[in-house]
């Protein structure tokens, strides 16, 4: 199973601004989606730690950065553009001019080729928000790439976060009290003190999302209070609307030099002007003891040693 206390981000928290609508749905978001086919390897994540959730603080000096690499030898001229989302990430109602500050669309200018690589890309690196584009409200928002001309056409879009401490969150993960998760279940449990805030409905003004190891697709959308007082809510359900499956620690592998073989790795072979990398497959361990491992839950980083 995998470690309780490293996988979840939590909490995110939305307060209620008129933004919401009730055709919206966690069903039917904009998503992290990669539309050209030769684009790979397209990572974002907070400047200084690659291995980071997507989440900046408003007001801060710190950056996000983006890395994809397009296959080939010819660059091409690529744009970006940031969406405002609401909590169910349909895009919001607010105007570009009220969170954008400075232009609304700006290029991709730093790139570079490859060198003395078996097959050629070009790879493209944003930082942002910058001087000439940068954020003006917290929330959920969508950065979108596109070519020229073509911004109703993007190659990828990717979410990230604005945040703002406005409200102090505590929580931790434990095995859940329903029994029949008690063996395979990981239950998050979480509270909120919004004091400071004007706040008229807790319940309905303040929606909550719980994810594990950073994935939107499973995610524990608009999760309800079970106890509201004293500029508090408390989440800790009995009802496995907070319970994630645990799951088994992730197989790792690693491939920076492409002339030693490293733990799991079985071979590795240059065929058809490419190297094929094969792994050990893994043993089934249903009835062995669990051991815990350290791993990047999912993640990776791209390196190598030979270059």
């Amino acid at each position: 199973m995998d470690h309780l206390l490293a996988i979840f981000t939590v909490v995110t928290l939305f307060l209620s601004q008129g933004m919401r609508t009730d055709s919206a749905s966690p069903d039917d978001p904009l998503k992290d989606v990669v539309t050209d086919q030769r684009i790979k390897s397209v990572q974002l994540y907070k400047e200084g730690w690659s291995l980071s959730y997507p989440v900046i603080k408003l007001n801060s000096d710190e950056k996000l950065v983006l890395d994809f690499d397009l296959l080939g030898n010819d660059p091409e001229s690529y744009y970006y553009t940031y969406i405002h989302c609401d909590r169910d990430w349909k895009e919001s109602s607010v105007f570009q001019s009220d969170y954008i500050n400075g232009q609304t669309e700006d290029q991709i200018t730093d790139y570079k080729s490859s060198f003395n690589t078996k097959t050629s890309y070009i790879h493209y690196k944003l930082t942002f928000p910058n001087e000439r584009m940068s954020l003006l409200l917290s929330g959920n928002y969508i950065i979108k790439v596109y070519t020229q001309g073509n911004q109703d056409k993007p190659v990828m879009s990717k979410r990230f976060m604005i945040t703002e401490e406005a409200a102090a969150i505590t929580c931790s993960a434990h095995r859940p009290a329903l029994t029949d998760s008690y063996n395979t279940g990981q239950q998050v449990d979480f509270t909120v003190n919004f004091s400071g805030l004007r706040v008229n409905d807790p319940s309905r003004d303040i929606s909550s999302v719980v994810l594990q190891n950073g994935k939107w697709y499973d995610a524990k959308f608009d999760l309800k209070p079970d106890l509201v007082g004293n500029d508090e809510l408390r989440y800790n359900s009995l009802l496995a609307k907070n319970i994630f499956p645990g799951g088994n620690e992730y197989r790792s592998f690693d491939t920076k030099s492409l002339y030693y073989q490293t733990e799991f790795i079985r071979k590795i072979e240059f065929t058809d002007d490419k190297y094929q990398i094969f792994l050990v497959p893994s043993e089934n361990r249903e009835f062995m003891p669990y051991f815990y491992q350290q791993d990047l839950n999912g993640k990776y980083y791209v390196a190598i040693k030979e270059g």
